[in-house]
């Protein structure tokens, strides 16, 4: 309308106001109008070269050319003396300015859009505070996750792999943890852990103490080798053997596997129990070993040692063998009692203290971790004896030396002084005496027990006319005490003279 009504008309204002009423409407504020035809102006506007008549308060001129004719400032009024154009392009910025011309090119006009710049940045600021709030949330949750369900089983493994690596047997101890969460899903960090510990367990079950540093050396490193190297230990060293097992074997057929578990849950539980360690079972024999720590010099001062805690192991053992009658249901087994009439369950044992080299036996294909020492074979040498000597269970001199605690130093019974096969160095044996054997003695112990190593002492110095007096008085008192025959038969083998080339001990032939 403003292009195609006379100016200042009524038309003319009328659409002006719609004009400014619009745009206001839709934030933008009008700053600057104006009208580049000239035919048509206000009364206080001269128009020299044009001729006129007086329509609507308006003057009409013509004679001007519409493409030679300036703009007439229509807003704001040209009262006011305010040049619309210039205050607003001083006032706004070119970004906060909308300049519009109609298509005739009539008229032009200025309008500030600063409201709906302004508007369109807190728009635009209240959406990015939003997206990022929606960001950070995201992040955290993300992040939580993150940390639950990946970082912290992670570093759980992490950690569980380095206790591994760091002490092999409290690891195995570990209590399993639950492979389920809360909602009851599985975890399967949950599941690993509980594989590691697992596999902790089945290696020591599997190599033993010894194997354990295998285990450690192996995990510490990046590469692959089983076959570390050894180191020195002083233990105590035990054997166990289990009597008659070939006769047993053959009668149990594929029972014997049951038969021979039974006792090893037994002998390896009281040999734990008393803090040594199970490592090998060759059939019908058992290698345990009970080290000695930086700890037991303290311990031997409040009356506990490693050789203690050994003897009463075995101690243990042989009393829970007469007492249990799981196993010797066994021996009531109809075919071995055809064969062995009267059969129970026996076990000998044989006691040594000394050194030994720890470590692993093999190749890269197959290891086994074990003791390397004469003294580890002293140990099967005395076990062996026991047969000899008609008792359960030998101590060589070195396991009494040891012993602090009186209650058992006093059951220790001197035998005999020997050296063994691959030894040149003679020993002093004992025995020990439960009193669940000591129903055929007559008397007090004691004394009995005084008697007998003097006639041992007798017997080591050469007198042996004065030991045998003695060893017959013994075998008065306590008839079925098999070491009395053993002492008086060898001394009747040399007819009850001293050999000249007596030192004081005998060679036992017995491996």
């Amino acid at each position: 309308m403003l292009d195609h009504s006379p100016l200042y008309s009524s038309h003319f204002n009328d659409s002006l106001e719609s004009l400014y009423e619009f745009y206001t409407n839709h934030g933008y504020k009008l700053l600057y109008l104006g009208v580049k035809d000239g035919c048509f102006s206000p009364p206080y506007i001269s128009c020299d070269e044009c001729t006129s008549s007086s329509q609507n308060s308006s003057m009409i001129c013509s004679g001007l050319d519409p493409g030679v004719a300036t703009f007439q400032q229509v807003y704001p009024l040209p009262s006011t003396g305010l040049d619309g154009k210039k205050q607003a392009e001083a006032k706004y910025r070119p970004s906060e300015l909308l300049i519009a011309t109609s298509d005739s090119g009539r008229s032009e006009a200025f309008f500030s859009i600063r409201q709906n710049i302004t508007r369109g940045i807190q728009y635009d600021t209240g959406a990015t505070v939003i997206i990022l709030l929606i960001l950070s949330a995201w992040s955290f949750f993300l992040s939580w996750d993150s940390n639950k369900l990946l970082i912290q089983p992670i570093e759980g493994m992490v950690r569980f792999v380095k206790e591994l690596a760091e002490d092999p047997v409290s690891f195995a101890g570990k209590i399993l943890p639950p492979t389920k969460g809360e909602e009851g899903k599985v975890m399967e960090t949950r599941v690993v852990e509980a594989a590691l510990i697992k596999i902790a367990r089945l290696t020591k079950v599997a190599l033993g103490d010894a194997g354990m540093d295998i285990l450690s050396v192996n995990l510490k490193g990046t590469a692959f080798n089983p076959m570390i190297p050894g180191k020195k230990i002083r233990a105590c060293f035990g054997f166990c053997d289990i009597r008659n097992f070939t006769d047993a074997t053959e009668c149990l057929q594929e029972d014997v596997m049951v038969f021979v578990n039974k006792i090893a849950d037994l002998v390896h539980n009281k040999v734990v129990i008393y803090h040594g360690y199970p490592n090998k079972n060759i059939g019908d024999a058992f290698l345990l070993v009970w080290k000695k720590t930086i700890s037991d010099a303290a311990n031997k001062k409040r009356g506990s040692s490693f050789a203690d805690r050994a003897l009463r192991s075995f101690l243990d053992i042989i009393y829970s063998v007469e007492t249990s009658q799981t196993l010797q249901a066994y021996a009531m087994h109809p075919a071995i009692q055809r064969r062995m009439p009267g059969y129970k369950i026996r076990l000998g044992f044989g006691l040594h203290v000394g050194w030994a080299i720890e470590g692993a036996i093999g190749s890269s294909h197959k290891v086994d971790p074990s003791y390397l020492s004469p003294h580890v074979n002293m140990a099967s040498r005395l076990e062996a004896a026991t047969k000899q000597y008609g008792v359960v269970l030998l101590l060589s001199e070195t396991v009494v030396s040891n012993l602090t605690k009186s209650s058992l130093q006093d059951n220790c019974r001197r035998l005999d002084r020997i050296t063994v096969k691959g030894s040149m160095e003679p020993m002093i044996l004992y025995t020990y005496d439960m009193p669940m054997f000591q129903k055929d003695l007559v008397g007090n112990y004691s004394e009995y027990k005084r008697t007998f190593e003097a006639a041992v002492d007798d017997y080591i110095d050469g007198k042996w006319h004065e030991a045998l007096d003695k060893l017959h008085w013994c075998q008065h008192l306590w008839p079925t005490d098999k070491p009395i025959e053993v002492l008086i038969t060898f001394m009747a083998s040399h007819k009850n003279m001293v050999p000249e080339t007596w030192k004081g001990y005998r060679e036992l032939t017995e491996k």
